[in-house]
């Protein structure tokens, strides 16, 4: 069962340094990054296996049962995690203890609107409605959730009067955020110092239905859907990646083909989910859209 952002996903993380030290595991989503973020219902365990023998924690964590785990807290909140290796090898985890929550009486989360999900769709556990939520206070937006992604760039554009406001975030976006970047960097797309441009992140069902979106099932709902554009100019709108001279579908389409090959060609490392390109309106530019739904999706 779906109770948490960590699910029942399976993680293998890579120390920082120039060739990859030991693998750490966290349960089969394989990382290379030094930053990486994950969530746990209140007094759940998030659990390392395969720490080198060197290592060193720093945070709530403690030996249990032959492996690190890190220390059930029933407070939610923020907690940082940090292994280190005698040879300076680092890897710091964001650990997120959720606000819970119950689909069956609730709509609202202290205040904010959060609204219906649908449940039992297609019997898959990708889509088990959220049991609880990142409370985002305003010193954690400017987070880094990963090396080059923020928590703040994955907020609902809905409007609320509070400080605080709530969010999912699936460790599977990043990792798929980050190899796209990667590769958009590779073609001269994107600059060391700059990422992309996340016009949409996770999305409240209330929100998503006020904006005439009409599947109960996106997957922004999820926190593992982003829609996304490359904007080196600062201007707002997607960069002429195909050098034509114009901004318009064929932008987007370049950024979709690079991702398309990343699916292919990534040695298992690309986590399968949907991926499509959409045209420019009067309202916004042209995106490129990918989730990690757990199978492929094209439209």
């Amino acid at each position: 069962m779906k109770k948490a952002i960590l699910s029942c996903m399976s993680v293998v993380w890579f120390l920082t340094s120039a060739s990859p030290a030991q693998a750490v595991e966290i349960d089969g989503l394989t990382v290379d990054l030094p930053i990486m973020t994950f969530s746990v219902l209140p007094g759940e365990t998030l659990t390392f296996e395969g720490v080198p023998a060197d290592a060193t924690f720093t945070g709530p964590v403690q030996r249990m049962d032959g492996h690190w785990a890190f220390i059930p807290q029933i407070e939610s909140g923020h907690y940082e995690v940090k292994l280190v290796t005698s040879a300076g090898d680092a890897l710091i985890v964001n650990v997120f203890v959720l606000e819970p929550f119950n689909v069956d009486t609730q709509t609202k989360i202290n205040g904010y609107k959060i609204g219906q999900y649908k449940t039992g769709y297609k019997g898959l556990e990708s889509y088990a409605p959220p049991t609880g939520f990142i409370r985002v206070s305003p010193d954690l937006g400017n987070i880094q959730v990963s090396p080059n992604f923020r928590l703040g760039q994955f907020k609902c554009k809905q409007t609320y009067k509070g400080n605080d406001y709530y969010l999912l975030l699936e460790p599977s976006l990043l990792i798929k955020l980050e190899l796209l970047l990667t590769e958009a960097r590779k073609k001269g797309w994107v600059a060391e110092d700059s990422t992309f441009h996340i016009m949409s992140g996770w999305r409240s069902p209330d929100y998503n239905k006020s904006i005439g979106n009409k599947t109960s099932v996106s997957r922004h709902l999820y926190g593992d859907g982003a829609d996304i554009f490359i904007d080196e100019d600062n201007d707002g709108y997607m960069d002429d990646l195909n050098g034509d001279g114009k901004i318009d579908i064929g932008d987007a389409k370049a950024l979709e083909r690079l991702a398309q090959s990343l699916s292919i060609n990534s040695e298992g490392k690309w986590i399968k989910g949907g991926l499509a390109s959409y045209r420019k309106n009067e309202f916004r530019g042209p995106f490129v859209h990918l989730d990690t739904r757990g199978y492929p999706a094209r439209w």
